[in-house]
């Protein structure tokens, strides 16, 4: 999948120097292209119309790592946490869907604050 688009910034929860943090949106208008190529190009189908919702949470193990790393002009403190995903798309009769998040096994997730490009020291 690709796509991206502005969200409200109410969507966005961050709690620096905890590791949590909640990305929600519902009922978000879009379009389905079908495939990344048609989406980018737009040399396929027309799109039709999609709505899709998704709630992220990610909880801070206290875990963290100072990543810096001057020749790729990045870094910041990263903390590893564990997360949950819901997510669900409908278009065109059909529904989309992840289980129910305590059964979602994410195999690594974190949260950092990042500086790079121009502010990276």
């Amino acid at each position: 999948m690709f796509w991206t688009m502005p969200v409200s910034k109410k969507s966005v929860t961050i709690h620096p120097g905890s590791g949590d943090a909640h990305f929600m949106f519902s009922d978000l208008s879009m379009f389905d292209y079908f495939n990344s190529v048609n989406a980018i190009l737009r040399n396929g189908p027309a799109p039709i119309a999609a709505m899709a919702s998704l709630d992220i949470h990610w909880t801070g193990t206290g875990e963290r790592l100072q990543v810096d790393n001057d020749e790729a002009g990045f870094g910041g403190p990263y903390e590893n946490t564990s997360a949950t995903i819901e997510w669900s798309a409908s278009t065109a009769g059909y529904f989309f869907s992840t289980v129910n998040s305590s059964e979602t096994t994410v195999t690594h997730a974190f949260t950092a604050h990042v500086r790079n490009g121009v502010f990276h020291p």
